[in-house]
């Protein structure tokens, strides 16, 4: 089996984070503030490394600051739930990783 690059992974998640974009957001003036992506682990782990190398590409995309707020604890769900409690207006996201299928 061969082993998949991380570039690759990372383009393949920055390109789904553009496609939805496009898809969600038919609003001409979207983005008009800074977005803000909510990771629910700690600073300095996986997920959150993840995220902080994709910002400075989606902040050039975009053209406007994107902020990340690490929010952990309950195993995602204290930043899952900030997420799902946030105003649904495409400026605050979560960056889901697979434990989040443990809630269901």
């Amino acid at each position: 089996m061969k082993k998949i690059n991380r570039m690759a992974i990372l383009g393949i998640i920055l390109v789904s984070i553009l496609l939805f974009g496009q898809m969600a957001f038919a609003d001409a003036n979207y983005p008009a503030r800074p977005i803000t992506i909510i990771v629910p682990w700690s600073v300095g782990g996986v997920t959150d490394l993840t995220v902080r190398s994709l910002t400075p590409i989606v902040q050039s995309i975009l053209g406007v600051p994107v902020v990340v707020n690490n929010m952990p604890g309950g195993s995602s769900a204290v930043g899952s739930e900030f997420v799902n409690t946030a105003r649904p207006d495409g400026y605050t996201i979560l960056f889901a990783t697979n434990e989040l299928a443990i809630f269901q």
